[in-house]
């Protein structure tokens, strides 16, 4: 169903279902080297109000490939255009400050951490950036 309607002659239709295809092949971690960038191409010709989850799915081909620096970039994307969907942002940001954490980049996944802190407190994942900022930072505590 999903391939038929990535076909769709709705081109939000057809694009919306190619996410979801992504969803899919990022689940069974079958994600090519090239995919990234054929999926940065198609997320590029989206409205950019349909962008959001796309630059989400990129920033975990990213890291399933080993391309932490690209993830960092396709996460933060969401919380620097001020993503309509809250929860998703932060998600973003907590998933950004993570990844530069994971390759040694203390200082700026800090800085994440409590942006994260700052501009989503309301959101679980804030919790989580608390728990994480404390880890990096335990003298401080």
């Amino acid at each position: 169903l999903l391939e038929k309607l990535a076909t769709n002659s709705d081109r939000r239709v057809a694009y919306l279902a190619q996410m979801q295809l992504w969803r899919l092949r990022l689940k069974s971690g079958d994600v090519t080297t090239s995919e990234p960038q054929r999926w940065q191409s198609r997320i590029d010709e989206l409205p950019e109000e349909l962008r959001y989850g796309g630059y989400f799915l990129l920033a975990q081909a990213y890291l399933q490939r080993g391309a932490q620096n690209s993830a960092v970039a396709a996460f933060l994307w969401l919380p620097m255009t001020d993503a309509p969907d809250h929860r998703l942002s932060a998600r973003a940001l907590l998933e950004a400050a993570e990844t530069l954490a994971s390759i040694g980049q203390s200082d700026k996944a800090s800085q994440l951490y409590q942006e994260l802190l700052k501009r989503y407190g309301d959101t679980t994942m804030a919790q989580d950036a608390q728990i994480m900022l404390e880890r990096l930072t335990p003298e401080s505590h």
